[in-house]
Parts: C-alpha cells; structure tokens; sequence
C-alpha cells in the first residue's frame, strides 16, 4: 500500500511543479525577473549593511572600535586644545581631533555591536549592499577629513602647548623650592632642665 502511495506523492508533486514552472514561462519577463541594476529588492530598514560614519559627529571615543569582534575598525585620535573643543549632540564633547577613522568592510561581520556604543550615534549601518571591488584594499573606507597638512599644525600646537604647561609647572615647582628655603627656620626649643634630686630628711 504504501509503495503505490509513494508512486503518487511523487507524480502529483511533479505535476505541481511543472505547473507552476508553465505559469512563470507564459508570463512577462519584467514581472518574475528584477532587472538589475536598474532596478532592485527594497532593502528592509531593519537591514545590516555597508557601516558608514558621520564625521562631523564623531568624538573620537573608540568605543565602536572596542565593541567590533573582528577588530574593522582603525581609530587614531590626539588632544585638541581648549579653544577647539566642540559640543556635538547638544551635550558630547569633541576633545579629540579624529586622524583616522578607518572602517575595513572586508572584514566586517555585519553584527551591528559597533553601532550600539557610540554615544552620537554617529557610525550607522546603511542600505548599500552592493558594493563589489576587484581589490580587498578598495574596501578600506577612510571617514577622516582631516588633511596631512592640518594634522601636522594641530599637532604643532598641541606639542607647544604642552611644553609651554611643563615649563610653567617647572617655573612654579623651582620658585616654591626657593622659597621654602629662604624661609627662616623655626628655632627648636630647649630641653628643660632636669630637676634637682631631693635629699633624704635625717632621722
């Protein structure tokens, strides 16, 4: 019984295929085939896809870069000086200039773990998935604006500025030394002196 069962699972699972594959054949091309590039699938919003980082926003804390289990992420920041010091997101504070903010999408895992972090919201994940290269190197996305030429000055002043406070932090240290030894010293008082023994009274 269940041989002649299995001989009509099979025909009449084949029949619905070829069925199905005779409905697709008779229809327009544009209808079942999506012609790409032109056009493309809706992307979900929910969608985890090619990172991207909004400079502008970004603070430099590398707390993207510490939560990437694949370690895509390349940050290297320096100290800005107090008269360059931004706000960003009404209460974030821009105290580091960004020299590099390298995302390497060949490496990339698509987890979403570096977006969560970050305090601006700065580093998202878009709806471009396509993004194909014939070189692993073309993957690297440099997000910092910042040119050689700029680096080199913001580091100029942040190195005078630095040893500008240790020269003045020496100069202070030296004048308290000085002072403290120009400062008369305390006389040390005398030992008082050690009372008389009294004489044992005679019988």
């Amino acid at each position: 019984m269940g041989y002649f069962k299995d001989i009509y699972n099979g025909i009449s699972s084949t029949l619905i295929g070829m069925g199905l594959t005779a409905r697709e054949m008779v229809q327009p091309n544009h209808i079942v085939t999506i012609q790409y590039p032109k056009e493309s699938i809706p992307v979900p919003d929910t969608g985890r896809y090619r990172l991207h980082n909004n400079i502008d926003e970004c603070i430099g804390c590398n707390q993207c870069a510490n939560a990437c289990p694949v370690s895509c992420i390349e940050i290297t920041s320096f100290k800005r000086l107090d008269k360059d010091v931004e706000t960003v997101k009404e209460t974030q504070k821009k105290r580091l200039w960004v020299e590099q903010f390298d995302i390497d999408m060949s490496k990339c895992m698509f987890c979403g773990l570096c977006t969560w972090p970050c305090p601006t919201e700065c580093i998202t994940m878009t709806k471009v998935y396509d993004y194909s290269v014939f070189d692993f190197r073309d993957h690297i996305y440099k997000f910092s604006d910042m040119t050689p030429v700029q680096i080199a000055e913001k580091k100029a002043e942040l190195e005078a500025y630095t040893a500008e406070q240790a020269a003045l932090k020496a100069t202070a240290a030296a004048k308290k030394a000085a002072e403290a030894a120009a400062a008369p010293k305390p006389e040390t008082p005398a030992a008082p002196a050690a009372p008389a023994a009294e004489k044992p009274s005679e019988g």
